[in-house]
């Protein structure tokens, strides 16, 4: 499975409505129960059992099910077509495709007018009038689009081992890690020694696979003074590495070249048998013992590691089992996501604000932002 960042999964756990089929005729959030019905109806039961009456036993349930792969989606609630009155549901798509000045009209018996999926609407258009304007109402018949949108794919069993991507199981395995605490030590005492997924995961074991992070100053012949050979002493872990972007990374590796560069030749006087005319052969011969004399590097080690390197991986990969794909994740993933900026209106009770599509509110920005201004906060 490509490591590959294509859809943020917070944007599949918003919980607009609480099952797929509402959420596709009353929100435009189409393309991500297209693309990701099974963890859209994942989220929703996650959600619907934090309101039955043990939420505890829901989710301890839930999250042995995502373990074992036995999460039935198909058959949930979150899944099935919900019963809408279709006169309200047309009311409600018309009042979210209004345009601007358009308005709901209501007959003699007080009621919007509604025929099949075309609403009354009533838009102020302005009239010539001799010399002067004057506005009038304008009713017409409005269509209604429903949106009748299949969802395809959807999964009877589900779980970790066959999430769409990896990110989504990193996604929920932070769930188990907020979940309540008797939650959490349930799950675990009942899977016992078949759980895989949720026991105690570090990503800093991913270190032991790359022993070439082991070249620092500590193994680096001092003869090698411009590095050409084992190449710039690494600053950092491949833990580390992965965290910073690459302008860190390459001022990191400039900075340690010149700073280690100047060191050694600093050092020249001081270290046995290191002349210029003594060939690099003979000065790396006397590594053959680690620290045997003055200021002499362990390359030995390095060589020594990197011999085992292929049995350390397989170690690593057995004992980890399907996490280890989520270790490759954390060192190794293209972000090919494209956010646009989304300004959604939302309507609380009498009150309207603007959104992102995480359901955070928008905040006008009342002073104009500059460089200054962010390099001085």
């Amino acid at each position: 499975m490509a490591n590959v960042k294509t859809i943020n999964p917070d944007f599949s756990d918003i919980q607009i409505v609480n099952s797929v089929d509402l959420q596709a005729k009353v929100t435009d959030y189409i393309d991500i129960i297209r693309n990701f019905p099974n963890e859209v109806i994942m989220a929703n039961i996650y959600y619907r059992n934090k309101h039955t009456a043990d939420p505890i036993q829901s989710d301890i349930d839930f999250f042995i099910d995502l373990h074992n792969n036995s999460l039935s989606l198909g058959n949930s609630e979150a899944n099935q077509n919900t019963n809408v009155d279709q006169r309200k549901l047309v009311l409600k798509l018309a009042e979210d495709q209004l345009t601007s000045g358009e308005f709901l009209i209501k007959g003699e018996d007080g009621k919007f007018q509604v025929k099949g999926t075309t609403v009354l609407v009533g838009k102020r258009v302005r009239r010539r009038s001799g010399r002067n304007f004057k506005w009038e109402v304008k009713q017409i018949w409005k269509d209604v689009e429903i949106s009748e949108e299949e969802i395809n794919s959807v999964k009877d069993s589900y779980g970790f081992e066959n999430m769409a991507s990896t990110w989504f199981v990193i996604y929920w395995l932070d769930k188990f890690k907020k979940a309540h605490k008797k939650v959490q030590d349930e799950v675990k005492s009942i899977l016992g020694s078949d759980n895989l997924y949720y026991a105690n995961f570090s990503e800093s074991i991913g270190q032991l696979r790359h022993v070439e992070f082991t070249k620092n100053t500590t193994v680096i012949p001092f003869s090698d003074t411009e590095f050409t050979t084992y190449g710039t002493p690494e600053t950092s872990n491949k833990v580390i590495d992965n965290m910073l972007d690459d302008n860190d990374t390459v001022l990191n590796k400039e900075f340690s070249l010149r700073l280690n560069y100047m060191f050694r030749n600093n050092l020249r006087p001081v270290i046995n048998d290191f002349t210029l005319e003594v060939p690099k052969s003979s000065i790396e011969s006397s590594n053959t013992t680690a620290h045997g004399t003055n200021l002499v590097t362990d390359i030995q080690n390095y060589e020594r590691t990197y011999s085992t390197k292929e049995d350390i991986i397989s170690i690593v990969q057995k004992t980890l089992d399907d996490m280890y794909r989520v270790l490759e994740f954390i060192e190794d993933n293209t972000d090919v996501r494209v956010i646009g900026k989304t300004n959604i209106e939302l309507k609380v009770e009498k009150d309207k604000f603007s959104v992102d599509l995480l359901k955070n509110r928008l905040l006008e920005t009342k002073k104009e932002i500059t460089n200054k201004l962010i390099l001085s906060a």
